[in-house]
């Protein structure tokens, strides 16, 4: 199941959950868990301005654009990222 939420794409599926967030400017944070919710703690990370971001869904999953960054997820989960010429970084 793909949703967003608080301006994150959220993907669960077989207890799993993944969250993918804007974090700063031209870039995101990814989280996973097995447990019933994700952590609050930014752990190591320094809190970030809020991003103009952009969340939509197509039949082939879920899309956050942040910036020069597009990341997508599948409904299976897998996740890409691209850069702002559309070529795989990850």
């Amino acid at each position: 199941m793909l949703e967003e939420q608080n301006g994150a794409l959220i993907y669960r599926y077989d207890g799993e959950e993944v969250c993918i967030q804007p974090w700063g400017e031209d870039a995101v944070r990814i989280r996973a868990t097995k447990q019933n919710h994700l952590p609050e703690e930014n752990w190591a990370l320094k809190p970030q301005p809020l991003a103009p971001s952009r969340i939509w869904f197509s039949e082939e999953g879920g899309v956050l654009e942040n910036g020069r960054l597009t990341v997508k997820i599948s409904k299976g989960g897998k996740i890409t990222a691209f850069n702002q010429r559309g070529e795989l970084l990850l």
